[in-house]
């Protein structure tokens, strides 16, 4: 039981990476991809809980262990005028908790602390007044959040993590916007485990209506191909073939500040667990 449950534990992280959206900061929000003005700076905090009761390999429910994430996330990002263009620098500073209990009843596993920290770097190459928005983000996520080869679940991935994601938003009418965006993270080696991981790679939409000129609702799609992983030579089998919708409701509580709630569920996954729950953000611009 330990064996599967290390095995599973392992699956879990992956997976996280890529559900766990604000903790690993590749999935996108509504209005991301809008031009900021230079200048401008941005404090941003979200927290997270997504369980999971039902597991799956080559698109068959295979487990029904009973597994909870929750993540608090804090990001930092100033947006500069650099030749015209905006340009952002930001810092992602991720901290997780994950529980795995197993089903039928055995020990449980959990595992929790400072997750690997994020620089990104958007760059706008519409203008800042532009209607429609083009954007290049880059990421570039450091081995330094806490790791313990030992354990079988660790908030630190230990290895580095690189990804590009191109994105639009653009009005569809005076009051629907239209994001879309895609993105490919590529995986360093996780030498402890001697463990390769292929590139990831995804698409992202949201359409998004404002109610009021402080309110919005948004629906969105997320999906996700490839990153598999092969241990020691062995192929791992679990190439990730995730497709996850959701729902997000923004509110702006005065011009600098704005609260969002989401919710998001996995309709189909082929390998791995699949998740549902809500993410809530706290942000200020200044």
């Amino acid at each position: 039981m330990k064996l599967k449950v290390s095995l599973l534990a392992k699956s879990v992280l992956a997976l996280l990476s890529i559900s766990a959206s604000s903790a690993y900061a590749i999935d996108t929000d509504p209005y991301d991809f809008v031009a900021p003005a230079p200048g401008v700076a941005v404090t941003a905090l979200y927290y997270g809980d997504i369980s999971s009761n039902s597991q799956y390999s080559n698109s068959s429910k295979t487990t029904s262990n009973n597994i909870n994430a929750k993540w608090l996330s804090a990001a930092f990002v100033k947006f500069h005028d650099v030749g015209g263009y905006v340009v952002g620098t930001k810092l992602v500073i991720p901290t997780t908790s994950t529980t795995v209990s197993p089903n039928p009843a055995a020990a449980t596993v959990s595992g929790s602390g400072v997750g690997d920290p994020i620089l990104v770097a958007p760059v706008w190459l519409s203008s800042p007044g532009a209607a429609t928005s083009v954007a290049v983000i880059s990421y570039l996520q450091l081995p330094l959040g806490s790791y313990d080869k030992n354990q079988p679940l660790s908030p630190g991935q230990n290895r580095w993590k690189f990804a590009v994601q191109p994105g639009v938003s653009t009005p569809l009418t005076d009051k629907i916007t239209l994001d879309v965006v895609g993105d490919v993270q590529f995986f360093g080696k996780n030498s402890d485990l001697n463990e390769e991981k292929k590139p990831l790679y995804s698409a992202q939409t949201h359409v998004s209506y404002k109610l009021a000129s402080d309110l919005s609702v948004s629906l969105g799609a997320y999906k996700y191909l490839g990153g598999e992983t092969k241990t020691s030579g062995v192929d791992g089998n679990d190439r990730t073939n995730t497709t996850t919708l959701l729902g997000s409701l923004g509110y702006w509580v005065n011009p600098s500040t704005n609260l969002q709630f989401q919710y998001r569920t996995d309709t189909s996954v082929a390998n791995g667990a699949k998740f549902s729950g809500v993410q809530f953000r706290f942000l200020h611009a200044y």
